[in-house]
């Protein structure tokens, strides 16, 4: 393999980590107005409240995102990830940001997270997802994605 085609290789293979480095079950956007900590109900912050864990496979490109994710009783929000492919000499990707976070329950019963953000490649994102705790440690996203509580 000529060193220019090691080159292109490795810049592409950089492009799929970084798309892979936050979860594939949600969508980003540049946030419009600001997230609200206060804004959540002591009632289901306590839900939310922890560092959770998940694991989002991604087998048509054989990688795996192993993602924490720190919710704070203040409001606080961090994460960090680590994503892993199956191609020999190829690091894991990491990545970690930090932000804010708050959580409204919806008329379907469904507790809506949304998380506002920074990182190494974005400022000022937005993103959430609906989610159920079918038990105080599990986090269940509308996709059917998990999430355990591991503090």
């Amino acid at each position: 393999m000529t060193s220019h085609r090691r080159v292109q290789y490795a810049r592409s293979f950089k492009a799929v980590l970084l798309a892979l480095s936050v979860s594939n079950s949600v969508a980003f956007a540049l946030c419009t107005s600001p997230v609200n900590p206060d804004a959540t109900d002591p009632a289901i912050r306590g839900k939310v409240v922890g560092t959770w864990y998940s694991e989002n496979p991604n087998p048509q490109l054989g990688m795996v995102q192993r993602l924490y994710q720190t919710f704070s009783a203040n409001g606080l929000f961090e994460y960090r990830d680590q994503t892993c492919g199956n191609i020999q000499g190829v690091p894991c990707s990491q990545n970690s940001g930090h932000g804010s976070w708050n959580a409204q329950r919806q008329a379907d019963g469904w507790i809506y997270v949304r998380v506002q953000f920074s990182d190494l490649h974005r400022t000022n994102e937005c993103t959430g997802w609906a989610a159920m705790f079918p038990d105080p440690n599990t986090m269940v996203m509308s996709n059917n994605s998990r999430a355990k509580r591991v503090q």
